[in-house]
Formats: structure tokens, C-alpha cells, sequence
């Protein structure tokens, strides 16, 4: 085997690797990045509080306000450029999907019937794991 077929084998089981953990605890996952989206929110927001009742020597109420009224129209635009990034970002990925399989499909036809046994062995193994403990 050349060193590249042993990279591109090392990417494949990184990927299985991190399908696998996203499998077994995407609950989990889901959970830290809605955190994460949260507390970044909340700093930019404290932020923008501090800043603007230093600025503008505002109460907490009003400073409320203000930032609400900051906010908004930022939401707003990123909302917007969301809207016109993700199709495009879709087609890309999808292209991107594509190659991968074709790439996948052709390293797996190259693979001697031992280790295709050996591969479909070790999923099947896997599989019977995870659905025990699940």
C-alpha cells in the first residue's frame, strides 16, 4: 500500500470515528452547541451593555433598550445573509458529497473480497454493540 491509500484510510476512520460518536451521543452534542450559541449571545450582549452605559452613562433599563434596538436589525442581517450563504453553501457540500462517495465507491472496489469481509465484519460488530447498549 503507498503511504497515500494509508492517508486516505486514516481519513476514512476518523470520519467513522466521528460518525459514530455523533451516533452514540448527538444529544449531547446538540446540547453543547445550543450552549455554546448561548453564552456567545449573552457576552456580546453584556458587552454591548457595558459599553453603551459607559458611553452614553445610561441606567439598566434604558440601556435594555438600547441594545434590544442594536440587536435586532443585527439579527436581522445575519438572518438575511444566512438566507442567501446556505444555498450556496448547499450546493457545494452536495458537490463536495459527491466526490467523497465517488472517491469511497472506487477505494472500496479496489478492496480484495477478505477485506471487504473484514470491513462489513467490523460494522456489522458495531452495529450489534451499539444496538446492545441502546
Amino acid at each position: 500500500m503507498t503511504i497515500m491509500s494509508l492517508n486516505i484510510h486514516k481519513k476514512i476512520i476518523i470520519c467513522a470515528l466521528v460518525v459514530i460518536l455523533l451516533l452514540l451521543m448527538y444529544e449531547d452534542f446538540l446540547h453543547l452547541l445550543v450552549e455554546f450559541f448561548h453564552l456567545a449571545f449573552e457576552s456580546a450582549e453584556y458587552t454591548f451593555d457595558l459599553v453603551i452605559e459607559h458611553l452614553f452613562e445610561t441606567h439598566t433599563h434604558e440601556t435594555q433598550v438600547i441594545v434590544f434596538y442594536i440587536l435586532v436589525p443585527l439579527i436581522l442581517s445575519i438572518c438575511y445573509l444566512l438566507y442567501h450563504f446556505l444555498p450556496t453553501f448547499y450546493r457545494q457540500f452536495a458537490v463536495f458529497l459527491r466526490q467523497q462517495k465517488s472517491e469511497t465507491l472506487v477505494q472500496w472496489q479496489a478492496l480484495s473480497m477478505t477485506y471487504k469481509i473484514a470491513w462489513w465484519s467490523v460494522f456489522l460488530l458495531l452495529l450489534n454493540c451499539w444496538l446492545f447498549l441502546f
